[in-house]
Protein backbone atom coordinates (compact mmCIF):
# COMPACT_ATOMS: atom_id res chain seq x y z
CA UNK A 1 0.00 0.00 0.00
CA UNK A 2 1.28 3.42 -0.89
CA UNK A 3 1.99 5.92 1.89
CA UNK A 4 0.66 9.40 1.32
CA UNK A 5 2.59 12.54 2.14
CA UNK A 6 1.10 15.27 4.29
CA UNK A 7 3.70 17.78 3.06
CA UNK A 8 3.34 21.51 3.69
CA UNK A 9 2.64 23.95 0.88
CA UNK A 10 5.95 25.20 -0.61
CA UNK A 11 6.98 28.73 0.35
CA UNK A 12 6.88 31.16 -2.60
CA UNK A 13 8.67 34.03 -0.77
CA UNK A 14 11.94 33.21 -2.52
CA UNK A 15 10.51 34.65 -5.75
CA UNK A 16 12.05 38.00 -6.74
CA UNK A 17 10.10 41.13 -5.89
CA UNK A 18 9.90 43.76 -8.64
CA UNK A 19 10.96 47.31 -7.75
CA UNK A 20 8.28 49.98 -7.78
CA UNK A 21 8.99 53.43 -9.24
CA UNK A 22 6.92 56.53 -9.17
CA UNK A 23 6.86 56.70 -12.97
CA UNK A 24 6.99 53.16 -14.27
CA UNK A 25 8.67 52.68 -17.62
CA UNK A 26 7.39 50.41 -20.39
CA UNK A 27 10.15 47.94 -19.57
CA UNK A 28 9.17 47.78 -15.91
CA UNK A 29 5.53 47.25 -16.84
CA UNK A 30 6.51 44.41 -19.16
CA UNK A 31 8.68 42.96 -16.40
CA UNK A 32 5.74 43.14 -13.99
CA UNK A 33 3.54 41.31 -16.49
CA UNK A 34 6.22 38.64 -16.85
CA UNK A 35 6.53 38.35 -13.07
CA UNK A 36 2.75 37.94 -12.72
CA UNK A 37 2.81 35.21 -15.33
CA UNK A 38 5.59 33.42 -13.46
CA UNK A 39 3.63 33.63 -10.22
CA UNK A 40 0.61 32.06 -11.94
CA UNK A 41 2.75 29.33 -13.41
CA UNK A 42 4.27 28.46 -10.05
CA UNK A 43 0.96 28.30 -8.20
CA UNK A 44 -0.45 24.88 -7.32
CA UNK A 45 -3.20 23.70 -9.67
CA UNK A 46 -5.70 23.02 -6.91
CA UNK A 47 -7.40 25.11 -4.26
CA UNK A 48 -8.06 23.90 -0.73
CA UNK A 49 -8.54 25.09 2.81
CA UNK A 50 -5.17 23.67 3.86
CA UNK A 51 -4.87 23.20 7.62
CA UNK A 52 -7.63 25.72 8.38
CA UNK A 53 -10.52 23.39 9.25
CA UNK A 54 -14.06 23.98 8.07
CA UNK A 55 -17.19 22.14 9.16
CA UNK A 56 -20.35 21.11 7.32
CA UNK A 57 -22.65 19.15 9.64
CA UNK A 58 -25.50 17.68 7.64
CA UNK A 59 -28.03 14.87 7.84
CA UNK A 60 -27.04 13.18 4.58
CA UNK A 61 -28.20 9.93 3.01
CA UNK A 62 -25.63 7.64 1.42
CA UNK A 63 -27.81 6.93 -1.61
CA UNK A 64 -25.48 7.33 -4.58
CA UNK A 65 -27.52 10.27 -5.91
CA UNK A 66 -25.33 13.22 -4.73
CA UNK A 67 -28.09 15.85 -4.79
CA UNK A 68 -27.46 16.72 -1.15
CA UNK A 69 -23.77 17.36 -1.81
CA UNK A 70 -24.66 20.37 -3.98
CA UNK A 71 -25.11 22.38 -0.77
CA UNK A 72 -21.82 21.18 0.77
CA UNK A 73 -18.80 23.36 -0.16
CA UNK A 74 -15.85 21.56 -1.74
CA UNK A 75 -12.73 21.33 0.41
CA UNK A 76 -10.58 20.76 -2.67
CA UNK A 77 -11.16 21.79 -6.26
CA UNK A 78 -8.45 20.42 -8.52
CA UNK A 79 -7.61 21.43 -12.06
CA UNK A 80 -8.91 19.21 -14.84
CA UNK A 81 -6.29 17.38 -16.85
CA UNK A 82 -3.40 17.40 -14.37
CA UNK A 83 -3.83 13.83 -13.18
CA UNK A 84 -3.43 11.42 -16.06
CA UNK A 85 -5.56 8.28 -15.99
CA UNK A 86 -7.16 8.94 -12.59
CA UNK A 87 -7.64 12.68 -12.22
CA UNK A 88 -9.17 13.80 -8.91
CA UNK A 89 -11.31 16.89 -9.44
CA UNK A 90 -12.89 17.60 -6.05
CA UNK A 91 -13.12 16.42 -2.45
CA UNK A 92 -15.85 17.24 0.07
CA UNK A 93 -16.63 16.17 3.64
CA UNK A 94 -19.63 16.30 5.97
CA UNK A 95 -20.78 14.60 9.17
CA UNK A 96 -23.73 13.74 11.36
CA UNK A 97 -23.62 12.39 14.89
CA UNK A 98 -22.84 8.85 13.69
CA UNK A 99 -20.98 9.06 10.37
CA UNK A 100 -18.17 10.92 8.65
CA UNK A 101 -19.06 11.35 4.97
CA UNK A 102 -16.59 11.89 2.13
CA UNK A 103 -17.48 12.61 -1.49
CA UNK A 104 -15.18 13.03 -4.47
CA UNK A 105 -15.33 13.51 -8.23
CA UNK A 106 -12.96 12.11 -10.84
CA UNK A 107 -12.32 12.95 -14.48
CA UNK A 108 -13.60 9.57 -15.69
CA UNK A 109 -15.73 6.71 -14.43
CA UNK A 110 -14.21 3.76 -12.60
CA UNK A 111 -15.51 0.95 -10.40
CA UNK A 112 -14.49 1.97 -6.90
CA UNK A 113 -14.20 -1.49 -5.36
CA UNK A 114 -11.75 -2.90 -7.92
CA UNK A 115 -9.08 -2.16 -10.51
CA UNK A 116 -7.86 1.20 -9.21
CA UNK A 117 -5.19 2.49 -6.83
CA UNK A 118 -7.16 5.41 -5.40
CA UNK A 119 -6.22 5.85 -1.73
CA UNK A 120 -7.74 8.00 1.01
CA UNK A 121 -5.43 8.97 3.88
CA UNK A 122 -6.85 10.40 7.10
CA UNK A 123 -5.01 12.09 9.93
CA UNK A 124 -7.63 11.36 12.56
CA UNK A 125 -6.21 13.57 15.30
CA UNK A 126 -4.75 16.38 13.14
CA UNK A 127 -1.37 15.59 14.69
CA UNK A 128 1.40 14.92 12.18
CA UNK A 129 3.60 13.43 14.91
CA UNK A 130 1.27 10.42 15.23
CA UNK A 131 0.38 7.80 12.67
CA UNK A 132 2.76 6.75 9.90
CA UNK A 133 5.85 8.65 8.86
CA UNK A 134 3.68 11.11 6.95
CA UNK A 135 1.14 11.72 9.73
CA UNK A 136 -1.68 9.55 8.40
CA UNK A 137 -3.40 7.45 11.07
CA UNK A 138 -5.52 5.57 8.54
CA UNK A 139 -5.19 4.75 4.85
CA UNK A 140 -7.79 2.99 2.72
CA UNK A 141 -7.04 1.82 -0.82
CA UNK A 142 -10.38 1.43 -2.59
CA UNK A 143 -9.42 -0.93 -5.41
CA UNK A 144 -7.59 -3.27 -3.02
CA UNK A 145 -10.49 -3.14 -0.54
CA UNK A 146 -8.27 -2.85 2.51
CA UNK A 147 -6.81 -0.33 4.87
CA UNK A 148 -4.09 0.19 7.43
CA UNK A 149 -4.34 1.79 10.86
CA UNK A 150 -1.14 3.29 12.27
CA UNK A 151 -1.50 3.29 16.04
CA UNK A 152 0.84 1.89 18.68
CA UNK A 153 1.13 -0.96 16.19
CA UNK A 154 0.25 -1.24 12.51
CA UNK A 155 -3.07 -3.00 11.91
CA UNK A 156 -4.51 -4.20 8.60
CA UNK A 157 -8.23 -3.41 8.34
CA UNK A 158 -11.28 -4.53 6.44
CA UNK A 159 -14.41 -2.52 5.74
CA UNK A 160 -16.24 -3.88 8.79
CA UNK A 161 -13.54 -2.49 11.10
CA UNK A 162 -14.43 1.00 9.92
CA UNK A 163 -18.16 0.74 9.36
CA UNK A 164 -17.26 1.57 5.76
CA UNK A 165 -19.83 1.82 2.98
CA UNK A 166 -19.72 3.45 -0.45
CA UNK A 167 -22.13 4.19 -3.28
CA UNK A 168 -22.79 3.78 -6.10
CA UNK A 169 -21.74 0.15 -6.46
CA UNK A 170 -21.62 0.55 -10.26
CA UNK A 171 -19.10 2.55 -12.28
CA UNK A 172 -19.17 6.32 -11.77
CA UNK A 173 -16.98 9.40 -11.79
CA UNK A 174 -18.44 10.47 -8.44
CA UNK A 175 -18.60 8.52 -5.19
CA UNK A 176 -19.64 9.01 -1.60
CA UNK A 177 -18.47 7.01 1.38
CA UNK A 178 -19.50 6.75 5.02
CA UNK A 179 -17.29 5.85 7.98
CA UNK A 180 -18.85 5.09 11.35
CA UNK A 181 -17.42 7.56 13.85
CA UNK A 182 -17.72 5.06 16.71
CA UNK A 183 -15.66 2.44 14.86
CA UNK A 184 -12.56 1.35 16.79
CA UNK A 185 -9.82 0.49 14.29
CA UNK A 186 -7.25 0.90 17.06
CA UNK A 187 -9.28 -1.45 19.31
CA UNK A 188 -9.62 1.15 22.06
CA UNK A 189 -10.04 4.57 20.45
CA UNK A 190 -12.92 5.74 18.29
CA UNK A 191 -12.26 6.45 14.64
CA UNK A 192 -12.61 10.17 15.29
CA UNK A 193 -10.61 10.66 18.47
CA UNK A 194 -10.32 14.43 18.18
CA UNK A 195 -12.38 17.25 16.76
CA UNK A 196 -10.38 17.65 13.54
CA UNK A 197 -9.65 15.23 10.68
CA UNK A 198 -7.23 15.98 7.83
CA UNK A 199 -7.36 14.21 4.48
CA UNK A 200 -5.54 13.51 1.23
CA UNK A 201 -6.94 11.61 -1.76
CA UNK A 202 -4.29 10.23 -4.11
CA UNK A 203 -3.72 7.90 -7.04
CA UNK A 204 -0.56 7.03 -8.94
CA UNK A 205 -1.22 9.98 -11.25
CA UNK A 206 -2.85 12.67 -9.10
CA UNK A 207 -3.21 14.05 -5.60
CA UNK A 208 -5.85 16.24 -3.97
CA UNK A 209 -4.78 18.66 -2.74
CA UNK A 210 -1.62 18.93 -4.84
CA UNK A 211 0.36 19.77 -1.71
CA UNK A 212 -0.41 19.70 1.99
CA UNK A 213 -3.77 18.41 3.13
CA UNK A 214 -7.31 19.56 3.84
CA UNK A 215 -8.68 19.63 7.36
CA UNK A 216 -12.23 19.24 8.58
CA UNK A 217 -13.69 20.10 11.98
CA UNK A 218 -16.11 17.69 13.66
CA UNK A 219 -18.70 19.68 15.55
CA UNK A 220 -21.82 18.40 17.24
CA UNK A 221 -23.65 16.85 14.33
CA UNK A 222 -27.34 16.37 13.61
CA UNK A 223 -29.01 13.01 14.05
CA UNK A 224 -28.80 10.79 10.99
CA UNK A 225 -31.45 11.38 8.37
CA UNK A 226 -33.37 8.21 9.33
CA UNK A 227 -33.14 8.61 13.10
CA UNK A 228 -36.82 9.46 13.51
CA UNK A 229 -39.67 7.10 14.35
CA UNK A 230 -39.37 3.73 12.58
CA UNK A 231 -42.61 2.37 11.13
CA UNK A 232 -42.36 -1.15 9.74
CA UNK A 233 -46.08 -1.83 9.30
CA UNK A 234 -47.74 -1.06 5.99
CA UNK A 235 -48.48 2.57 5.25
CA UNK A 236 -52.05 3.88 5.21
CA UNK A 237 -53.82 3.39 1.88
CA UNK A 238 -51.41 0.65 0.84
CA UNK A 239 -53.08 -1.75 -1.58
CA UNK A 240 -50.23 -4.24 -2.02
CA UNK A 241 -47.10 -4.92 0.06
CA UNK A 242 -44.24 -6.76 -1.67
CA UNK A 243 -41.02 -8.09 -0.16
CA UNK A 244 -38.01 -8.86 -2.36
CA UNK A 245 -35.45 -11.09 -0.66
CA UNK A 246 -32.43 -13.09 -1.79
CA UNK A 247 -32.52 -16.00 0.66
CA UNK A 248 -28.87 -17.06 0.19
CA UNK A 249 -28.92 -20.43 -1.50
CA UNK A 250 -32.06 -21.86 0.09
CA UNK A 251 -31.22 -20.90 3.69
CA UNK A 252 -34.93 -20.16 4.02
CA UNK A 253 -35.29 -23.91 4.59
CA UNK A 254 -32.44 -24.45 7.08
CA UNK A 255 -33.22 -25.03 10.75
CA UNK A 256 -30.54 -22.77 12.34
CA UNK A 257 -32.00 -19.61 10.81
CA UNK A 258 -35.69 -20.51 10.85
CA UNK A 259 -36.43 -18.26 13.81
CA UNK A 260 -34.76 -15.27 12.14
CA UNK A 261 -36.88 -15.66 9.01
CA UNK A 262 -39.96 -16.17 11.14
CA UNK A 263 -39.43 -12.93 13.05
CA UNK A 264 -38.67 -10.97 9.86
CA UNK A 265 -41.63 -12.20 7.84
CA UNK A 266 -44.13 -11.96 10.71
CA UNK A 267 -43.04 -8.37 11.26
CA UNK A 268 -43.24 -7.34 7.62
CA UNK A 269 -46.42 -9.29 6.73
CA UNK A 270 -46.17 -8.89 2.94
CA UNK A 271 -48.89 -9.84 0.49
CA UNK A 272 -46.31 -11.01 -2.04
CA UNK A 273 -42.90 -12.65 -1.60
CA UNK A 274 -40.49 -12.25 -4.54
CA UNK A 275 -37.63 -14.57 -3.62
CA UNK A 276 -34.29 -15.25 -5.25
CA UNK A 277 -31.77 -18.09 -4.81
CA UNK A 278 -34.26 -20.88 -4.22
CA UNK A 279 -32.35 -23.42 -6.29
CA UNK A 280 -33.14 -26.72 -4.57
CA UNK A 281 -36.80 -26.38 -3.62
CA UNK A 282 -39.90 -26.23 -5.77
CA UNK A 283 -42.67 -23.66 -5.59
CA UNK A 284 -45.10 -25.80 -3.56
CA UNK A 285 -42.45 -26.53 -0.93
CA UNK A 286 -41.67 -22.82 -0.74
CA UNK A 287 -45.34 -21.98 -0.27
CA UNK A 288 -45.54 -24.47 2.59
CA UNK A 289 -42.45 -22.95 4.18
CA UNK A 290 -43.87 -19.43 4.00
CA UNK A 291 -47.11 -20.66 5.59
CA UNK A 292 -45.14 -22.30 8.42
CA UNK A 293 -43.03 -19.20 9.04
CA UNK A 294 -46.04 -16.88 9.09
CA UNK A 295 -48.45 -19.23 10.89
CA UNK A 296 -50.92 -19.16 8.00
CA UNK A 297 -52.69 -21.81 5.96
CA UNK A 298 -50.83 -22.83 2.80
CA UNK A 299 -54.09 -22.72 0.87
CA UNK A 300 -54.14 -18.94 1.36
CA UNK A 301 -51.13 -18.62 -0.92
CA UNK A 302 -50.48 -18.98 -4.65
CA UNK A 303 -47.04 -19.73 -6.04
CA UNK A 304 -44.92 -20.26 -9.15
CA UNK A 305 -41.23 -20.83 -9.84
CA UNK A 306 -39.49 -19.56 -12.98
CA UNK A 307 -35.88 -19.74 -14.11
CA UNK A 308 -33.21 -21.26 -11.92
CA UNK A 309 -34.22 -19.77 -8.59
CA UNK A 310 -37.08 -17.26 -8.85
CA UNK A 311 -40.11 -18.03 -6.69
CA UNK A 312 -43.14 -15.83 -6.05
CA UNK A 313 -45.55 -16.63 -3.22
CA UNK A 314 -48.66 -14.44 -3.36
CA UNK A 315 -51.95 -13.95 -1.54
CA UNK A 316 -53.35 -12.93 -4.91
CA UNK A 317 -54.08 -15.53 -7.60
CA UNK A 318 -51.42 -15.74 -10.31
CA UNK A 319 -53.20 -15.12 -13.62
CA UNK A 320 -50.21 -16.06 -15.75
CA UNK A 321 -46.44 -16.41 -15.83
CA UNK A 322 -43.79 -15.98 -18.50
CA UNK A 323 -40.10 -16.86 -18.47
CA UNK A 324 -38.07 -14.03 -20.01
CA UNK A 325 -34.94 -15.45 -21.70
CA UNK A 326 -31.76 -13.54 -20.87
CA UNK A 327 -28.33 -15.13 -21.05
CA UNK A 328 -28.27 -18.93 -21.05
CA UNK A 329 -29.82 -20.09 -17.74
CA UNK A 330 -30.08 -16.56 -16.34
CA UNK A 331 -33.74 -15.89 -17.00
CA UNK A 332 -36.21 -13.48 -15.43
CA UNK A 333 -39.75 -14.24 -14.34
CA UNK A 334 -42.91 -12.26 -15.14
CA UNK A 335 -45.96 -12.89 -12.94
CA UNK A 336 -49.37 -11.33 -13.57
CA UNK A 337 -51.14 -11.12 -10.21
CA UNK A 338 -54.87 -10.70 -9.75
CA UNK A 339 -54.96 -7.50 -7.72
CA UNK A 340 -58.03 -6.19 -9.54
CA UNK A 341 -60.09 -5.98 -6.37
CA UNK A 342 -57.35 -4.10 -4.48
CA UNK A 343 -55.86 -1.90 -7.23
CA UNK A 344 -58.48 -1.86 -9.95
CA UNK A 345 -55.86 -3.51 -12.17
CA UNK A 346 -53.72 -6.62 -12.11
CA UNK A 347 -50.09 -6.17 -11.03
CA UNK A 348 -47.25 -7.17 -13.36
CA UNK A 349 -44.41 -8.33 -11.10
CA UNK A 350 -41.02 -9.12 -12.63
CA UNK A 351 -38.51 -11.02 -10.48
CA UNK A 352 -34.86 -10.86 -11.60
CA UNK A 353 -31.48 -12.30 -10.66
CA UNK A 354 -28.82 -11.50 -13.27
CA UNK A 355 -25.37 -13.11 -12.85
CA UNK A 356 -22.74 -11.53 -10.65
CA UNK A 357 -19.17 -12.52 -11.32
CA UNK A 358 -19.17 -15.68 -13.40
CA UNK A 359 -15.97 -15.14 -15.40
CA UNK A 360 -15.38 -16.32 -18.93
CA UNK A 361 -16.78 -14.81 -22.10
CA UNK A 362 -18.75 -12.76 -22.62
CA UNK A 363 -17.92 -10.60 -19.63
CA UNK A 364 -20.19 -10.51 -16.59
CA UNK A 365 -21.20 -6.98 -17.59
CA UNK A 366 -22.41 -8.19 -20.99
CA UNK A 367 -24.23 -11.16 -19.44
CA UNK A 368 -26.09 -8.86 -17.04
CA UNK A 369 -26.85 -6.45 -19.85
CA UNK A 370 -28.45 -9.22 -21.90
CA UNK A 371 -30.71 -10.10 -18.97
CA UNK A 372 -31.68 -6.43 -18.66
CA UNK A 373 -32.14 -6.01 -22.43
CA UNK A 374 -34.51 -8.99 -22.46
CA UNK A 375 -36.70 -7.49 -19.72
CA UNK A 376 -36.82 -4.13 -21.51
CA UNK A 377 -37.84 -5.92 -24.73
CA UNK A 378 -40.55 -7.81 -22.82
CA UNK A 379 -41.94 -4.52 -21.51
CA UNK A 380 -41.82 -2.99 -25.00
CA UNK A 381 -43.88 -5.88 -26.36
CA UNK A 382 -46.24 -5.61 -23.40
CA UNK A 383 -46.88 -1.94 -24.17
CA UNK A 384 -47.43 -2.61 -27.87
CA UNK A 385 -49.94 -5.47 -27.78
CA UNK A 386 -50.12 -6.86 -24.25
CA UNK A 387 -47.20 -9.21 -24.80
CA UNK A 388 -47.25 -12.93 -24.01
CA UNK A 389 -49.32 -12.35 -20.85
CA UNK A 390 -51.90 -10.13 -22.57
CA UNK A 391 -51.31 -7.40 -19.98
CA UNK A 392 -54.00 -4.69 -19.96
CA UNK A 393 -52.94 -1.11 -20.67
CA UNK A 394 -51.93 0.90 -17.57
CA UNK A 395 -51.30 -2.21 -15.49
CA UNK A 396 -48.89 -1.27 -12.66
CA UNK A 397 -45.42 -2.75 -13.19
CA UNK A 398 -43.05 -3.59 -10.33
CA UNK A 399 -39.58 -4.98 -11.07
CA UNK A 400 -37.57 -6.35 -8.14
CA UNK A 401 -34.63 -8.61 -7.48
CA UNK A 402 -31.00 -9.12 -6.66
CA UNK A 403 -29.62 -7.40 -9.75
CA UNK A 404 -25.90 -7.87 -9.04
CA UNK A 405 -25.19 -4.46 -10.58
CA UNK A 406 -21.51 -4.29 -9.63
CA UNK A 407 -19.91 -3.12 -12.89
CA UNK A 408 -21.10 -0.98 -15.76
CA UNK A 409 -23.66 1.68 -14.79
CA UNK A 410 -25.40 1.05 -18.12
CA UNK A 411 -27.31 -1.89 -16.61
CA UNK A 412 -29.41 -0.04 -13.99
CA UNK A 413 -29.76 2.88 -16.40
CA UNK A 414 -31.14 0.59 -19.11
CA UNK A 415 -33.67 -0.97 -16.77
CA UNK A 416 -34.91 2.45 -15.68
CA UNK A 417 -35.03 4.24 -19.03
CA UNK A 418 -35.55 1.36 -21.46
CA UNK A 419 -32.23 1.41 -23.26
CA UNK A 420 -31.25 -1.78 -25.11
CA UNK A 421 -27.56 -2.33 -25.80
CA UNK A 422 -27.83 -5.44 -27.98
CA UNK A 423 -30.48 -4.36 -30.47
CA UNK A 424 -29.57 -7.15 -32.90
CA UNK A 425 -30.84 -9.69 -30.35
CA UNK A 426 -33.57 -7.77 -28.56
CA UNK A 427 -34.78 -5.08 -30.94
CA UNK A 428 -35.25 -1.38 -30.42
CA UNK A 429 -35.11 0.47 -27.12
CA UNK A 430 -38.40 1.55 -25.59
CA UNK A 431 -39.37 3.66 -22.59
CA UNK A 432 -40.65 1.17 -19.98
CA UNK A 433 -43.48 3.16 -18.36
CA UNK A 434 -46.90 3.47 -19.95
CA UNK A 435 -46.57 7.21 -20.56
CA UNK A 436 -43.20 6.90 -22.29
CA UNK A 437 -41.19 7.90 -19.23
CA UNK A 438 -38.53 6.00 -17.24
CA UNK A 439 -39.47 3.75 -14.34
CA UNK A 440 -39.05 5.06 -10.82
CA UNK A 441 -35.94 3.68 -9.10
CA UNK A 442 -37.37 3.38 -5.59
CA UNK A 443 -33.95 3.07 -3.88
CA UNK A 444 -35.21 2.52 -0.30
CA UNK A 445 -33.05 3.40 2.67
CA UNK A 446 -32.16 1.11 5.54
CA UNK A 447 -34.36 1.33 8.61
CA UNK A 448 -32.71 3.55 11.21
CA UNK A 449 -29.60 4.37 9.15
CA UNK A 450 -28.69 6.83 6.37
CA UNK A 451 -27.48 3.97 4.15
CA UNK A 452 -29.03 2.66 0.93
CA UNK A 453 -26.85 -0.44 0.74
CA UNK A 454 -28.66 -3.80 0.51
CA UNK A 455 -25.84 -6.36 0.71
CA UNK A 456 -23.29 -6.75 3.47
CA UNK A 457 -20.89 -9.47 4.53
CA UNK A 458 -18.35 -8.69 7.22
CA UNK A 459 -16.23 -11.67 6.15
CA UNK A 460 -15.95 -10.55 2.52
CA UNK A 461 -13.34 -8.10 1.27
CA UNK A 462 -16.11 -6.35 -0.67
CA UNK A 463 -17.75 -3.56 1.33
CA UNK A 464 -21.52 -3.15 1.63
CA UNK A 465 -23.13 -2.33 -1.70
CA UNK A 466 -26.44 -1.81 -3.41
CA UNK A 467 -27.25 -5.03 -5.27
CA UNK A 468 -31.03 -5.22 -4.77
CA UNK A 469 -33.33 -2.89 -6.70
CA UNK A 470 -37.00 -2.07 -7.11
CA UNK A 471 -38.51 -0.16 -10.05
CA UNK A 472 -42.11 1.03 -10.36
CA UNK A 473 -44.23 2.37 -13.22
CA UNK A 474 -45.05 5.54 -11.34
CA UNK A 475 -47.27 6.93 -14.10
CA UNK A 476 -49.99 4.53 -12.89
CA UNK A 477 -48.92 3.61 -9.34
CA UNK A 478 -47.26 5.21 -6.34
CA UNK A 479 -45.05 4.18 -3.45
CA UNK A 480 -46.69 4.55 -0.05
CA UNK A 481 -43.75 3.30 2.00
CA UNK A 482 -40.46 1.61 1.18
CA UNK A 483 -37.54 0.47 3.29
CA UNK A 484 -34.62 -1.91 3.42
CA UNK A 485 -34.92 -3.86 6.66
CA UNK A 486 -31.69 -3.99 8.66
CA UNK A 487 -32.38 -5.25 12.16
CA UNK A 488 -28.87 -4.33 13.32
CA UNK A 489 -29.58 -0.64 12.61
CA UNK A 490 -32.86 -0.51 14.52
CA UNK A 491 -32.95 1.01 18.00
CA UNK A 492 -33.36 -1.55 20.79
CA UNK A 493 -36.79 -0.16 21.60
CA UNK A 494 -37.99 -0.76 18.03
CA UNK A 495 -36.64 -4.32 17.93
CA UNK A 496 -38.37 -5.05 21.20
CA UNK A 497 -41.66 -3.58 20.01
CA UNK A 498 -41.65 -5.72 16.85
CA UNK A 499 -40.18 -8.85 18.41
CA UNK A 500 -36.97 -8.71 16.36
CA UNK A 501 -33.38 -9.52 17.30
CA UNK A 502 -30.36 -7.45 16.30
CA UNK A 503 -28.75 -10.19 14.19
CA UNK A 504 -31.91 -11.39 12.42
CA UNK A 505 -31.37 -9.97 8.92
CA UNK A 506 -27.65 -10.83 8.93
CA UNK A 507 -28.34 -14.41 10.04
CA UNK A 508 -31.03 -14.92 7.43
CA UNK A 509 -28.99 -13.77 4.43
CA UNK A 510 -26.22 -11.50 3.22
CA UNK A 511 -28.95 -9.57 1.37
CA UNK A 512 -31.32 -7.30 3.26
CA UNK A 513 -35.02 -7.57 2.38
CA UNK A 514 -36.63 -4.73 0.43
CA UNK A 515 -40.19 -3.89 1.49
CA UNK A 516 -42.39 -1.92 -0.92
CA UNK A 517 -45.92 -0.61 -0.27
CA UNK A 518 -47.73 0.47 -3.44
CA UNK A 519 -51.14 1.60 -4.58
CA UNK A 520 -52.76 2.45 -7.88
CA UNK A 521 -52.96 6.08 -8.96
CA UNK A 522 -56.62 5.59 -9.88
Amino acid sequence: MRLLHFASRPDDTHLLRMPVSASPSLSSILALVLFTTLIGGCAPDSTSNGDAPTSHPAALALDGAFDEWNSIPELVRDSIGDGGETDVQSLSMAHDDEYLFVSFRLNAALTLQQDNDLTLALDLDADESTGNADGADLTWTFGERNGTYYGPSTTELGHADLGFASLPTVSSNQYEIALRRAATPGQSEWLTTGDTVCAVLESQTDRAPDTGRVCYKLTEGPSNVNDGPVELERAPETQVRVISHNVLQDTLFTAPVRNAYERIYRTVEPDVYALQEIYDHEAEVTRTRIAELTDTDATEWHTAKLGLDLVVVSRFPILGTHTIPGFEDYESGAYLLDTNQEMGHPLLLINMHPPCCTGGEPTSDLKRQRVVDAVVAFLRDTHEDGGPLDVPTDTPILIVGDMNFVGDAQQPASLADGGILNTSLFGDASAPDWDGSPLLDINPSQTGAPLHTTWENADSSFPPGRLDYAYLSDSVAEVKRAYTLSTSQLPDSVRTAYGLKKEDTARASDHLPLVIDISSDD
